[in-house]
């Protein structure tokens, strides 16, 4: 039992959490809010992690992709998604 316990213990109440959020239509109305600052919590959960167990790749790593999202955005912003192949 308790080898089940630590099997399901970590993953299973994030999967439940996240189905619980879907199917409550909570994402639906909150999402609009949500998508500007989400990738600025993102890099910071990224930094203050990596900065806590002493991974300077982790955060190099989320400075990189937060460099290249801003920079996705402010030089493809002129074209459509359905221009690329």
């Amino acid at each position: 039992m308790k080898r089940i316990f630590s099997f399901v213990m970590p993953g299973g109440i994030l999967i439940f959490a996240s189905l619980l959020v879907v199917h409550m239509d909570m994402i639906t109305r909150s999402l609009p809010a949500i998508i500007g600052i989400y990738p600025y919590i993102v890099f910071v959960a990224a930094v203050l992690i990596g900065w806590r167990f002493n991974r300077s790749s982790l955060v190099f790593a989320s400075v990189i992709l937060a460099i290249s999202d801003r920079s996705l955005l402010y030089f493809a912003g002129g074209f459509p998604a359905g221009d690329a192949i």
